[in-house]
């Protein structure tokens, strides 16, 4: 015969529907149940959500305006992410860098500090290439070394510009400075702070041509506490959040203008149905709908933005504008 359960039995269950994984998070402390939160000493939370949003706002400037120059250097599409930010103890950080990497430590005033830049090898060897003309594709670069001291001078003027559009992010008015001191391909020898010290990771993604790759800066917690918890700083970010300065609608603009397009003059067409188009041989004539007095369109893509009328120009076909959309 099937046992009745009482009020509290059933109660008992149903508490228990589903929690058998939570059950870890609760401990009974003085006769009461209480929740227990895990916390990792090795990834402390010192940063609060306000500040981690400041932090996103800054880089995602940054990320605009970097990626503009980046473009305009290497003649092609380079975009710049922003991924994550994320907390760790210095050693942790030092751990998960490769071997070899190209780390450009960065030297911080008001306040003073050290932080770093990181970018893979590849990447770097990439952008160094391309500089000098070369035709190699990100995608098809498998070169991945120690870049020599002849391309870290290349690099030391893209990463000039890089700092120099890093500290507009972090508001240069309020006197925050962050420029170029030295570089380090092994990450063992890039010490910044001591390896207990918490540190604050962005991290990037870089896309050329589909190409994916990474870019992490590194900042001391303790630096990062003096600069956000200054009043000035706070009131700034609230104020200029939302301006767009001349400087990056000039620089877009300088990209759209040297931009190739692609301009198509269409002599004309006929439609036929699909018999007739197999049934066509060599020495065949199409009349075109086009009459030999009309204008005939030209396109910049797939948009119709003059007309003109054909003709030759020094043994060259060519088109004379006769009007303009």
């Amino acid at each position: 015969m099937s046992k009745i359960l009482s009020q509290e039995e059933i109660n008992a269950l149903l508490k228990n529907v589903g929690q058998e994984g939570e059950k870890e998070n609760y401990e009974v402390i003085g006769g009461n149940e209480k929740k227990v939160s895990p916390y990792d000493f090795s990834h402390p939370q010192l940063l609060s959500k306000e500040q981690e949003r400041m932090i996103e706002n800054i880089h995602e400037n940054f990320c605009r305006t970097y990626s503009v120059y980046l473009s305009a250097q290497l003649r092609l599409l380079a975009e710049i992410r922003q991924l994550s930010i994320e907390q760790f103890s210095y050693s942790d950080f030092v751990s998960s860098v490769s071997n070899p990497s190209c780390l450009y430590m960065m030297d911080f005033e008001k306040p003073n500090g050290r932080g770093i830049l990181e970018m893979s090898s590849k990447l770097n060897i990439f952008i160094v290439e391309k500089l000098f003309g070369g035709q190699t594709l990100f995608k098809d670069m498998t070169e991945d070394r120690e870049i020599t001291h002849i391309e870290q001078k290349v690099m030391k003027r893209v990463m000039d510009k890089c700092f120099s559009e890093l500290t507009k992010a972090w508001l240069s008015e309020n006197d925050i400075l962050l420029k170029y001191g030295s570089f380090e391909s092994n990450p063992d020898y890039a010490q910044i702070v001591s390896s207990s010290e918490p540190v604050v990771v962005v991290t990037f993604e870089i896309v050329i041509h589909g190409t994916k790759s990474y870019m992490n800066i590194c900042y001391p917690y303790n630096w990062l506490s003096k600069v956000m918890f200054q009043e000035e700083f706070q009131a700034q970010m609230n104020d200029e959040k939302n301006e767009t300065s001349n400087e990056d609608q000039e620089s877009v603009e300088e990209i759209l203008m040297n931009t190739q397009g692609n301009l198509s003059a269409v002599l004309g067409s006929i439609n036929l149905p699909i018999q007739s188009i197999l049934e066509l041989s060599e020495g065949d004539v199409l009349v075109l709908q086009t009459k030999i007095e009309s204008s005939i369109p030209v396109y910049f893509g797939n948009k119709h933005i003059f007309n003109g009328n054909p003709g030759t120009h020094r043994q060259s076909k060519a088109v004379k504008i006769t009007k303009v959309f």
